[in-house]
């Protein structure tokens, strides 16, 4: 009897957990009476008074129980900041937590951290994020998607925050201006989560419960946070950044004078909060020197490579104009200013209220003399919410060529379109319908007149449960379908004999479908299952040619979360022009459909480790021949002062003996990141690429001397290395040597 009691208790339990977690969770702020001091003890009174915020709930590596290290938070707030508390405890009683680096917007899955989610419209659609790891380093960013993407850390702002090690735990004190956030003041409820790693367990939790299949900034599954008064607008927020910049060159291939040191110049970004909800940017003659070099890839493909915007301008706020997929993209601001020198910018963002959300930016570049128009870049667009989590958005992509100060009427690019995101409640499901349709003059020709022939759609449907996802899609692109300020990768494809890109309109479907196993007794897989799926695209010209790939795919992700794939890929490409598929081809690859298949397996370590990476080896056919790809992504961390990396990338390609075109190509890209301290901070940076035949070097130093100002003195290398890697063949091509200082004035 006393057995059968002891199993009705524990049901008991376990459903009342169950309910805890499911249900919507929410906790009242009120105003604090006396001064918050920052320090890491929590000995105010209004810290005593204010409501905890506990019970946190496991995301990973389980999502059915609380969590082992439970965290307590709480909030208050005064006419000028919000301020939030949190004490993470440790199950272990150890202070051995795994920080990454002392550099700020640290990689939240890879360092024992507490994070903060504030979704001030309750809108569930986009939030802000502002996270500090165990040793203090600051990570803020945008949530938008309903956070399914998670963080995006090209948001900078300033604000406060203090942690204090205890041994068995350790607390974190911030405080966040209202000036910073958007929101609107007639609000009395905003959506609100926090999170927390703690990797010496290997555990991930959240205060509102998050499904482990969705990331921690999940907002479809946010609290509530309830207001005693509405949080009034706190004055202006006007923010001035002046910089200045001096720099040396030389060019080796193009260059006979000796190098040139060119004058100091300035320029200045400026934040203008127009309302508590909207906020305009502006830049004047920016510079972007101290932006990280793109990591090089090789290139064995018939598109063009798809690099990331990094520059910090374009980067914030960037989720508003994101268009489009990853292959069909209307408007890609790394186009703007690509080979011209930008004169400023000024960029609207925010929201008009809960339902509707604004954005409007335009840059415009300078001309050169008997060369390039000057060109204006422009893009608007205005979203508005339906359903629960769903969308609409319509936008405009401009670009005008200007001939002295006119616009030159034949030089135009104009986009525009109409785009539907539907998510579920739950956020299972989720489903897009776009249309976007192009209206060019360019040298006075005008676009084709057909709407298809100028048109690209999709329309795609989701889904993502605990056990089962799946995703397909139907995609169109045609021929005159044209976006200067925009990235079509799959429209054009290379003809190698002729130099260029040329159209290829196509139908595309891509689809994909896996199912994830959970281990009901606790072993060392934590979850394991198949997945298949594919590409298929038809040529709407050329006969209607097909191409195709499938893939049949094993993922086994562990407790600890390393991960192993092993896979199987087959394909039938069809070339449309003779192409130079590894660039070092004797003979050119000729029109054909080309069967082949490959293997291999993939294996990630799990991050909590001091060395961890992604390693990876396949073998089979490539294009009539064959093809070895072995590649490593490796990183050893020096805890908590930086990274040692290592990305090494081989391929070896054999074609039959008529192509006399064998080829093995080598990227090797060491890396070097130190944090001297929380303000000063050293990159190096040196990739070999034997398929350019190229040796670039980048080194940066930065010292933050006053909370986001900044100095970078910033080195770049390029050298001619040819593929035997002989050292006295290496010739010198060009350098640069920039000094750039840059100083946040807050007003």
């Amino acid at each position: 009897m006393n057995l059968r009691l002891q199993h009705l208790f524990l049901i008991c339990i376990l459903c009342l957990l169950s309910i805890n977690a499911s249900a919507q969770k929410t906790i009242n702020i009120k105003k604090a009476v006396g001064k918050i001091q920052l320090d890491g003890i929590l000995n105010e009174p209004d810290w005593q008074q204010a409501e905890i915020a506990n019970n946190f709930w496991q995301t990973l590596p389980t999502d059915t129980s609380a969590a082992r290290s439970q965290t307590e938070v709480r909030l208050t707030y005064d006419q000028r900041n919000l301020y939030v508390s949190a004490v993470c405890y440790n199950a272990q009683q150890t202070d051995n937590y795994v920080i990454q680096s002392l550099k700020r917007d640290f990689s939240f899955p890879v360092n024992d951290a507490f994070a903060l989610m504030l979704d001030p419209f309750y809108n569930r659609t986009n939030g802000i994020n502002f996270s500090v790891s165990a040793a203090g380093v600051q990570r803020e960013g945008t949530i938008d998607n309903a956070g399914l993407d998670g963080v995006t850390t090209a948001f900078d702002t300033k604000w406060f925050s203090e942690t204090k090690n205890y041994g068995d735990k350790w607390i974190v004190e911030m405080a966040i201006p209202f000036k910073v956030l958007r929101y609107s003041d007639k609000q009395m409820q905003w959506g609100i989560n926090f999170a927390r790693n703690d990797l010496q367990i290997n555990e991930t939790s959240t205060w509102s419960a998050v499904s482990r299949q969705f990331n921690v900034a999940y907002l479809v599954q946010e609290g509530i946070l309830q207001w005693d008064k509405a949080p009034r607008k706190t004055g202006a927020n006007v923010a001035l950044i002046p910089y200045v910049w001096e720099g040396l060159s030389d060019n080796d291939v193009t260059d006979t004078e000796k190098t040139k040191v060119s004058l100091p110049e300035t320029g200045l970004d400026a934040k203008i909060g127009i309302t508590s909800s909207l906020n305009m940017d502006v830049t004047i003659h920016p510079d972007f020197a101290q932006v990280e070099v793109d990591a090089q890839v090789t290139n064995l493909d018939r598109f063009n490579l798809f690099f990331p915007e990094r520059r910090g301008f374009f980067t914030e706020n960037s989720d508003v104009f994101r268009f489009g997929n990853e292959r069909m993209q209307p408007f890609f601001s790394r186009a703007v200013g690509l080979n011209a020198q930008l004169l400023g910018g000024v960029r609207l963002t925010g929201n008009l209220d809960k339902q509707w959300r604004l954005g409007v930016m335009s840059m415009q570049t300078e001309g050169i003399t008997k060369g390039t128009q000057s060109q204006n870049y422009t893009v608007a667009t205005i979203q508005r919410r339906l359903l629960a989590n769903s969308n609409a958005r319509f936008f405009v992509v401009n670009r005008q060529a200007f001939g002295n100060i006119l616009p030159d009427t034949d030089d135009h690019n104009t986009v525009a379109g109409a785009e539907f995101l539907y998510r579920s409640k739950n956020g299972k499901w989720g489903g897009d319908a776009m249309w976007h349709q192009t209206f060019t003059n360019r040298d006075g020709t005008v676009s084709n007149k057909k709407i298809l022939e100028n048109a690209g759609a999709e329309l795609r449907g989701s889904y993502n449960g605990r056990n089962w996802y799946g995703l397909a899609t139907a995609e169109y692109m045609g021929q005159f379908y044209t976006a200067d300020v925009g990235f079509l990768q799959d429209l054009y494809q290379r003809n190698d004999q002729t130099k260029q890109f040329v159209s290829v309109p196509y139908w595309v479907s891509q689809h994909n479908l896996g199912y994830k196993f959970y281990p009901k007794q606790k072993n060392k897989w934590r979850s394991y299952g198949p997945e298949i799926g594919g590409k298929l695209a038809i040529s709407r010209l050329n006969e209607g040619k097909i191409d195709r790939y499938n893939y049949l795919k094993w993922v086994a992700t562990t407790q600890n979360q390393s991960v192993w794939r092993a896979q199987v890929q087959n394909y039938a490409t069809q070339l449309y022009f003779p192409t130079n598929i590894t660039g070092r081809m004797d003979s050119l690859l000729q029109p054909n459909t080309y069967h082949y298949t490959n293997a291999g397996i993939e294996y990630e370590p799990t991050r909590r480790n001091k060395f961890y990476g992604t390693f990876k080896a396949y073998y089979g056919g490539f294009f009539g021949g064959q093809r070895l790809n072995l590649s490593a992504d490796a990183t050893y961390r020096l805890q908590p002062w930086g990274n040692l990396a290592l990305n090494v990338a081989y391929n070896r390609v054999q074609f039959p003996a008529a192509y006399n075109s064998n080829t093995n190509l080598l990227l090797i890209s060491p890396r070097i990141e130190l944090t001297f301290s929380r303000s000063v901070f050293w990159t190096t940076f040196v990739q070999y690429n034997t398929q350019i035949e190229n040796l670039n070097i980048n080194t940066r130093l930065q010292w933050r001397f006053a909370p986001m100002s900044d100095l970078y003195l910033v080195l770049t290398d390029n050298f001619f290395a040819p593929e035997n890697v002989d050292l006295s063949a290496i010739k010198q091509k060009n350098w640069g040597l920039v000094l750039k200082v840059s100083y946040w004035l807050g007003l």
